[in-house]
């Protein structure tokens, strides 16, 4: 199935993470198939939380830092799990062809998420336990969602308008707003804890760099501005400052990823 989320991705050892005050989730191929690890800030010997020989995916932590969402393709089709680290529970809560990037709004209680199950990809919302699925978007092509800090809003990208831009749109699907406007690729938005400022990576320049963009479209900044390629930015906790993953050398595998039913964009 043709998409236009196809990035020719860079994968270095680990391509997503996810981070709370004192843990670090991340995927990592050093096991010969993608894993999802757990490990501390301060150090230490990183955890396989999955153990499986599928590919597991793009951890997301739950706010209360007590459960970790991810893809799987366990079950032979993409599939967003949850994972309790205490106990080690596990539980399905997609089952539908194409599922991925699952973010928790910010009181824990929901998902956003993108998925292909109905022919093309879309952001679609579900209770924390994978219950009441709806779909949000009506685009031909959506994903990477990022809640607002209020719960909200959320941002994503699409290319409903003939290439990848970043828009924004309330949780109950209302209230579509553009946010950018290039003839280049913005996508990955990621929505401040401060509520006023997101950022995104966008090839408008030539290169890959990170932008930063008010919440209403207004204030672009150009934050990396350099010849290197920059991309997946992150926010501190307090907002205060960002990070990306410079991919300026040769990583160990590339990729060129064809978003279908069973694999989604990274």
């Amino acid at each position: 199935m043709h998409s236009l989320f196809c990035l020719a991705t860079l994968l270095t050892t680990a391509i997503a993470t996810a981070q709370t005050a004192d843990r670090i989730a991340f995927q990592t191929f050093r096991d010969g198939n993608w894993e999802i690890y757990l490990m501390d800030t301060a150090g230490g010997a990183p955890i396989n939380l999955t153990n499986a020989p599928s590919w597991e995916m793009r951890p997301a932590f739950s706010p209360d830092g007590r459960r970790i969402a991810f893809e799987s393709n366990r079950s032979g089709q993409f599939e967003l799990y949850a994972l309790d680290i205490a106990s080690g529970a596990l539980r399905q809560l997609t089952d539908a062809p194409g599922n991925g990037h699952a973010a928790f709004a910010p009181d824990g209680r929901r998902i956003a998420f993108e998925s292909d199950r109905d022919g093309s990809w879309e952001i679609f919302l579900m209770d924390a336990d994978g219950q009441n699925p709806l779909r949000l978007t009506d685009s031909g092509g959506a994903g990477q969602p990022t809640w607002s800090p209020d719960g909200r809003r959320i941002a994503f990208a699409s290319n409903r308008d003939g290439n990848m831009e970043i828009y924004a749109i309330d949780a109950d699907g209302q209230n579509l707003q553009r946010l950018t406007e290039n003839a280049d690729r913005d996508w990955f938005p990621a929505w401040s804890p401060v509520g006023d400022r997101i950022l995104f990576e966008s090839d408008r320049d030539g290169d890959w760099d990170i932008y930063s963009i008010d919440t209403n479209g207004g204030g672009l900044t150009n934050l990396t501005n350099d010849d290197e390629w920059n991309v997946r930015p992150t926010w501190s906790a307090d907002g205060a400052g960002s990070s990306s993953n410079p991919l300026a050398t040769a990583p160990a595998t590339s990729l060129s990823w064809m978003p279908t039913a069973t694999t989604p964009p990274i």
